[in-house]
């Protein structure tokens, strides 16, 4: 009814610096700073609406012909959440073409959202910031036309910040601190080349616990789901170039207590393009051909069909 409603207009300023310093063939120093500052200008009155982040960061990096080594740290001064240090070291080491390994550990700092913590009747203000560890190792490789990788991490999260409705069926939502969370994941992908034509493949198997002690202890962790793969085909007819991409994820829950789950669903991509000169290409695509109706989270509808 041409009533006013509401406003939000929502602002970040940022800079940054970086400097890479090559020390000698195959050394690199890379140091810098970071600062962000947001604010939330709105008509709904927010207990904080201004912040700022400060950051310096510094990282090594060797490349000493099979081996590969990376150091990285990282300090945060968040003006509402205090001092924070992250990092993380990374090795690979390359046996031939055929087989590369590698490992990791890196940690992660989050801070909660604006929204997270003062949104009007539903914030709160007490939330604690994510705070979360990851080690992965991984493998992969290339032999001709055929190339391969694959991955095992596992993350574990203290203070993951999730929303949930304060009773089943609510339409109130509140964000909480889960105290700990445990996710443990596989990802696999291969490639292969037949001529003209290029075929892909990708795979990741989740495992994203709550691991709270409360009652939704070993329950899985909402909006996540365990199964999600990719396929892909491309094909080179002279100037054109056409292809299709399939899309599958399997089922997530939208609640803690696991009882209101969103099914999975597949989506199905179709692209073409036409080099007409060296330097120019018409390119479509059509996204969602079978305007598949799904919803990653509970009563919000993703796109159905488009064309690009």
């Amino acid at each position: 009814d041409q009533a006013f409603a509401s406003r939000f207009d929502t602002r970040r300023s940022s800079a940054s610096w970086q400097n890479d310093i090559t020390l000698a063939a195959g050394h690199q120093i890379v140091g810098g700073l970071d600062y962000q500052y947001d604010e939330v200008l709105s008509s709904t009155r927010y207990d904080r609406s201004k912040r700022a982040n400060k950051a310096a960061f510094a990282q090594y990096l060797a490349d000493l012909g099979p081996v590969d080594l990376q150091f990285s740290a990282r300090h945060d001064k968040s003006e509402q959440f205090g001092h924070h240090n992250t990092g993380s070291v990374a090795a690979g080491y390359s046996f031939s073409p055929a087989l590369r390994l590698r490992a990791s550990y890196g940690t992660a700092f989050k801070a909660p959202s604006f929204n997270d913590l003062y949104w009007p009747g539903a914030g709160n203000p007490d939330l604690r910031p994510e705070t979360s560890s990851t080690r992965e190792i991984g493998a992969s490789g290339r032999a001709g036309g055929f190339a391969w990788q694959t991955s095992l991490f596992r993350t574990r999260i203290n203070n993951l910040i999730a929303w949930a409705p304060v009773s089943a069926g609510s339409a109130i939502w509140i964000p909480s601190n889960v105290s700990q969370a445990h996710i443990t994941g596989l990802e696999l992908g291969a490639s292969q080349r037949f001529g003209q034509t290029q075929l892909a493949a990708s795979a990741t198997f989740l495992n994203p616990k709550d691991h709270s002690g409360g009652a939704s202890e070993g329950n899985l962790l909402i909006r996540r789901a365990r199964q999600s793969g990719r396929l892909d085909a491309d094909h080179d007819l002279g100037n054109w170039r056409v292809g299709a991409s399939l899309l599958a994820t399997g089922k997530r829950y939208e609640n803690t207590a696991n009882s209101v789950k969103l099914g999975g669903y597949a989506t199905l991509d179709l692209r073409a393009e036409y080099r007409f000169a060296p330097a120019w290409r018409l390119q479509a695509r059509l996204e969602n051909v079978g305007d598949k109706r799904y919803q990653t989270a509970y009563g919000y509808n993703q796109p159905g069909f488009g064309a690009f």
